[in-house]
C-alpha cells in the first residue's frame, strides 16, 4: 500500500542504518574512508509527482511549463551523500515528507490503490481463487520512475486480461502464471508471450463429441 517517490528515496538513501549496512557489505575497515556516489536522472514526471497536485497537472498539460523542466532535468547528477553538501541536499529534500498527502503522486496512487481494492472486492464475491491472485499482482507495481512505469504497464496488461479469466476452473493459477511471467524480466516480454500462448490455446479449434471443429465460448 505505500509507494516510493523522490522524498521517500531520499530519506531511505540518508539512514544511518543504510550507511551501516553499506560498510559491511564492503567491509570497510577502521580508519578507512567511505564514500557512496548515488546518480540520480530525475525526469520531469518524478519532480512533476513530488509537487501539489493541482500545480503537476497544471505543468504536466502546460507545453512550455513542461519544456522548461525537460530541458532542466536532461543530464543526470551525481550526489556524494558522504559528503556535507550532498547529505544536506538529500535531507532537505527528505524533510518534504509533510507534504506527500498534498502531491500529485499521492492522489494518482490513491486512485490506483482504490480501483484495485474494488476489483478484488467484486471478483471475490464470483472467484474467490482469482482474487487472492489479484491481490497479489498489485505487488509488480513497486519503485518509482521508470521502475515504476514498467510494473504500472504489466499491472493493466494483466487487469486487461482478468474478465477473460472470471469463473474459470483454473482462473486462480492462471493469473499466477501470468504474475509469474510477469517478474521474469524488466521489459515484459516472458507476460507478453504468456498472454498470447493464453490467448492461442483458448481460441484454438477442438473436436465436438460429433467430430466436429468448435471453438471454445469466451476465448481469449
Amino acid at each position: 500500500m505505500s509507494y516510493e517517490d523522490t522524498i521517500r528515496v531520499a530519506d531511505l538513501k540518508i539512514r544511518s542504518s543504510r550507511f551501516a549496512r553499506v560498510r559491511e557489505e564492503t567491509q570497510i575497515k577502521d580508519g578507512q574512508i567511505l564514500e557512496i556516489a548515488e546518480f540520480f536522472h530525475p525526469r520531469t514526471q518524478e519532480i512533476v509527482d513530488t509537487l501539489p497536485a493541482a500545480l503537476g497537472r497544471w505543468l504536466l498539460r502546460t507545453p512550455w511549463a513542461r519544456g522548461v523542466v525537460d530541458r532542466a532535468t536532461r543530464k543526470g547528477r551525481i550526489v556524494k551523500t558522504t559528503s556535507i553538501g550532498g547529505f544536506l541536499l538529500l535531507y532537505a529534500l527528505a524533510k518534504l515528507k509533510p507534504l506527500r498527502r498534498s502531491s500529485l503522486r499521492f492522489a494518482s496512487e490513491q486512485a490506483a490503490l482504490a480501483n484495485w481494492l474494488n476489483l478484488v472486492a467484486a471478483t471475490a464475491r464470483a472467484d474467490y481463487p482469482l482474487a487472492v491472485q489479484i491481490a497479489r499482482m498489485r505487488s509488480l507495481v513497486k519503485g518509482y520512475g521508470e521502475t515504476h512505469e514498467r510494473g504500472q504497464a504489466k499491472f493493466g496488461k494483466l487487469v486487461v486480461v482478468v474478465p477473460r479469466l472470471l469463473g474459470r476452473s483454473n482462473s486462480g493459477a492462471t493469473l499466477e502464471g501470468l504474475i509469474k511471467a510477469a517478474l521474469a524480466d524488466e521489459g515484459g516480454q516472458a507476460l507478453d508471450k504468456a498472454i498470447a500462448d493464453l490467448g492461442a490455446a483458448n481460441s484454438a479449434p477442438r473436436l465436438s463429441p460429433l467430430g466436429e471443429r468448435v471453438r471454445p465460448k469466451g476465448a481469449l
